[in-house]
């Protein structure tokens, strides 16, 4: 058992590891500062943050975190508790907010919203709460989103350069779902995000 126990010793420390015990939450840049880590928020999210460390993939693994090969890092995501405090300190407010998940919403993004005759509502698959606008030209015929004040859909989905597709104006302002647009009468390859 003794051996077993200086084994294991003589592993954990050749692994260079920080001399701070293993999370697989970090709440604050204080906390991820110990961690040698880098504390960045997360695009779209302002008051959302990661911390970023450099230990090997296969620690991070086995702490349950996720390794990013293209940076060589490990990303440390805070914990529930630590979202709440976040998204309080940059003046949200966590809840459900129409959604069946709690999640940080801000109360100026719907007010703003609603001033510019947008509709808050549920959106994509976690229906956390967004601000949908409608276009005043969707439906209309188009070749390139330029035509368009949300972009120009394809009428179908289609992956071939040579279509010469014409599309209709995007009626929303939504990101969700499966969407190819029509760019100098040519249609992308359609993106679905949610």
């Amino acid at each position: 058992m003794v051996k077993k126990l200086i084994f294991i010793l003589l592993w954990l420390s050749s692994l260079n590891l920080p001399l701070v015990a293993h999370a697989t939450t970090v709440d604050s840049k204080l906390a991820c500062d110990k961690l040698d880590g880098i504390w960045e928020s997360v695009t779209g999210k302002s008051w959302y943050y990661n911390c970023h460390v450099t230990w090997s993939q296969e620690v991070c693994k086995s702490q349950n975190n996720l390794w990013f090969s293209n940076t060589q890092r490990c990303r440390l995501v805070p914990s529930k508790e630590g979202q709440k405090l976040l998204c309080k300190a940059d003046g949200g407010t966590w809840g459900k907010d129409q959604s069946g998940l709690e999640h940080c919403f801000f109360e100026k993004e719907r007010i703003q919203c609603l001033a510019e005759g947008g509709k808050w509502l549920p959106m994509g698959m976690l229906k956390f709460s967004g601000c949908l606008h409608t276009s005043r030209d969707g439906g209309k015929p188009c070749k390139s989103s330029s035509e368009c004040e949300f972009g120009c859909l394809a009428a179908r989905h289609s992956t071939s350069k040579t279509d010469n597709a014409l599309g209709q104006c995007a009626k929303t302002d939504s990101k969700f779902g499966c969407k190819a647009y029509v760019e100098e009468g040519s249609p992308t390859i359609a993106v679905c995000t949610d």
